[in-house]
């Protein structure tokens, strides 16, 4: 986030947040930001271009042996970032054990599921879609089979190289 240094240090958005529509209080050759706009930016112009945009939630653990366990618990704590789909991938570095359903953390997993889901790195996902339809097959994360083995992904956002990407992998 670029700061706007007026008196104190701020993040930007927060003159937007205050007023709509805002003049800048410098407009002029010390505002960056704002010099082509000739100082007003409007709100749909401020959270359209600088608001954080929430999507995914991603978490992951390495390095514990309840890895799936603690996972759960991280995508609990992140399920506003979404709650079409939730899932987890554990690896105990030789076999991928993989859970994914649609709904919430807590409909998806229950003790026996995250039970079964042993090793001590485990990655999480629950999803808020932006692109693609709801279904259990944009589920993540995601595991592919390549030529160096396995691995596992979950991404926040849309990949719009997809079809470069696969053909890379």
């Amino acid at each position: 986030m670029n700061w706007h240094r007026v008196g104190t240090n701020r993040p930007h958005i927060g003159h937007q947040a205050v007023n709509p529509r805002f003049k800048c209080p410098t407009p002029d050759r010390t505002c960056q930001r704002h010099s082509s706009f000739g100082g007003i930016v409007s709100r749909n112009e401020a959270t359209m271009q600088y608001y954080p945009k929430h999507y995914c939630g991603v978490f992951g653990i390495y390095g514990h042996p309840n890895a799936a366990e603690l996972t759960y618990y991280g995508l609990y704590a992140l399920q506003h970032r979404g709650q079409e789909s939730a899932g987890i991938v554990a690896c105990d570095g030789r076999q991928f054990r993989k859970h994914v359903g649609m709904g919430l953390v807590s409909q998806v997993f229950n003790g026996s599921i995250l039970h079964g889901l042993v090793g001590n790195m485990a990655v999480g996902h629950t999803r808020y879609s932006t692109t693609g339809s709801s279904a259990i097959s944009n589920a993540q994360p995601l595991t592919v089979n390549c030529s160096k083995g396995q691995i596992a992904i979950a991404h926040n956002g849309n990949l719009t190289n997809a079809a470069e990407l696969r053909d890379a992998l």
